[in-house]
């Protein structure tokens, strides 16, 4: 399936409302990190699933986007330039309970004879009618098997998101070394990745999440 920049925006935050929703109405802020992490992470691969880990289409400048969810939230994405690709976008609770807005640059460069590295880079802001607000930095991607192989994406090193009201912070480790696993506050979350049942070993990502 291919998708434009800002398509691919719309379709990795088709989870969020559900998990934000919830995050806007507790007072923990705690359990609102845990949703906020939750809604994250549930798009991390929706768009590399769906386009085959192929770039998207490329960007054209002043491609809008807008989208009524189910509960009521609504998108709005923008591609504000096209070379760097930058791409604009605003989701809004329902009842005005929460917005998540921001922009992003995508960058890519290879990182070997068969792969390419990827990073997003900007600004992401979660803000909730309780005055909280929150912002988050997206992990490096890399795509392997560009060439031969079966290809797939897999997220490597640290997400962060930080409760700037609250003083919290979450770092979400892709793919740790197995000793660092532990207990507490640890919390291990599990997505499979785009990939083919031919390998004889099922791709996942193993991420490590940790409140501070």
């Amino acid at each position: 399936m291919e998708r434009t920049y800002v398509e691919g925006c719309a379709a990795d935050l088709i989870w969020s409302s559900r998990f934000l929703t919830k995050a806007a109405e507790c007072t923990d802020p705690i359990e609102r990190l845990k949703y906020v992490i939750t809604s994250y992470l549930a798009g991390n691969h929706i768009t590399p699933s769906d386009c085959q880990c192929r770039a998207p289409l490329n960007p054209i400048l002043g491609e809008t986007v807008q989208r009524v969810l189910p509960d009521g939230s609504r998108f709005y994405g923008e591609q504000t330039s096209h070379h760097p690709p930058i791409t604009n976008f605003l989701l809004e609770g329902p009842g005005n309970l929460y917005r998540f807005s921001g922009f992003f640059e995508y960058k890519a460069w290879l990182s070997g004879l068969n792969s390419l590295g990827g990073s997003r880079i900007g600004k992401q802001i979660f803000s909730f009618n309780d005055g909280g607000l929150l912002s988050i930095k997206d992990p490096t991607m890399q795509i392997t098997n560009l060439v031969s192989g079966d290809r797939s994406l897999n997220f490597v090193g640290q997400m962060t998101i930080t409760d700037h009201i609250n003083k919290l912070e979450v770092v979400a480790t892709y793919n740790p070394p197995k000793q660092e696993s532990g207990g507490g506050m640890f919390k291990s979350f599990k997505s499979k990745l785009w990939g083919s049942k031919s390998q004889k070993e099922q791709l996942s990502d193993f991420v490590l999440i940790q409140i501070f």
